[in-house]
C-alpha cells in the first residue's frame, strides 16, 4: 500500500499511520498565516511610498483642500497600523502552530527535534527579525519630532519617516520570505529524516525507543 503522506509504501500494512501526515498539514497552515502578513507588508509598503508623496506634494503646494487630504492620509495610515498589528499576531500564529506541530512530529519518531530544526534558514529568519527591531527603533529615535511651521523642515521630517517606514517594511518583507523557505526546507529535512525513522507512531504520541536517552 503506498502512503501518500510520506511518499513512501506502508510497512505497516493497512493500518500504517504517518506520524508526518498531520505536521505538514500545520506546515501548510504556517506558509498560508505568514503569506497573509506578507501581504499586509506589501500593501503597507506601496500605501507608504503614496503617503509619503501626497505628503510632499502637499507641502510644497497647499491647496484649500489639503488639511482634508492630510485627514484622508491619517485615517488610512491608522486602519494599515491597525492590519498590521493583527497580522504580526496572525503571523506569529503561523510560526507557533508549525514548530510546535513539527517538534511533536519528530518526537514521536523517537529522533532528536533540536538537532533536526538546526537549519541556517531559520537562524537567516531570526537575524532578519532583529534587523527589522533595530531599524524601528531606529527610525523612532531618529525621528525628529520638533513642531515647526517651515515647509522644508516639514518636508525634510515627512521624508525621514517615510524612508524609515519603507526601510522596515521591507526587510519585514524578506523576512517572511525567509521564515516561507525555513518551513519548506525543514519540512523536507523532517520528512526525510521520519521516513528514514520509518516509525508508526501517530502523529503527537511521543514513544521513547528502548535504551534511548531521552530526547529534549
Amino acid at each position: 500500500m503506498f502512503c501518500p503522506a510520506c511518499k513512501t509504501a506502508a510497512v505497516y500494512g493497512d493500518g500504517h499511520r504517518c506520524p508526518g501526515a498531520a505536521w505538514e498539514k500545520m506546515a501548510w497552515v504556517g506558509v498560508g498565516l505568514a503569506a497573509v502578513y506578507l501581504v499586509i507588508c506589501v500593501v503597507r509598503l506601496v500605501f507608504t511610498f503614496h503617503e509619503t508623496s501626497s505628503l510632499v506634494n502637499i507641502l510644497n503646494a497647499p491647496t484649500a483642500d489639503g488639511v482634508n487630504q492630510i485627514n484622508s492620509l491619517s485615517n488610512t495610515e491608522s486602519l494599515m497600523t491597525n492590519l498590521t498589528l493583527l497580522g504580526v499576531f496572525v503571523y506569529i500564529a503561523g510560526y507557533v502552530v508549525f514548530f510546535q506541530a513539527v517538534r511533536k512530529a519528530i518526537r514521536s519518531a523517537g529522533l532528536n527535534s533540536r538537532s533536526l530544526l538546526q537549519h541556517w534558514t531559520y537562524y537567516a529568519w531570526r537575524g532578519a527579525v532583529l534587523v527589522s527591531l533595530l531599524l524601528a527603533f531606529a527610525g523612532n529615535a531618529s525621528a525628529d519630532t520638533t513642531a515647526s511651521t517651515d515647509p522644508a523642515t516639514l518636508i525634510s521630517q515627512v521624508k525621514h519617516v517615510g524612508l524609515m517606514n519603507e526601510l522596515y517594511l521591507g526587510v519585514r518583507i524578506v523576512t517572511v520570505f525567509i521564515l516561507i523557505g525555513a518551513i519548506f526546507s525543514l519540512r523536507d529535512r523532517v520528512r526525510t529524516a521520519l521516513r528514514a525513522a520509518g516509525s508508526p507512531a501517530p502523529y503527537g504520541a511521543y514513544q521513547q525507543p528502548q535504551g534511548a536517552a531521552p530526547q529534549f
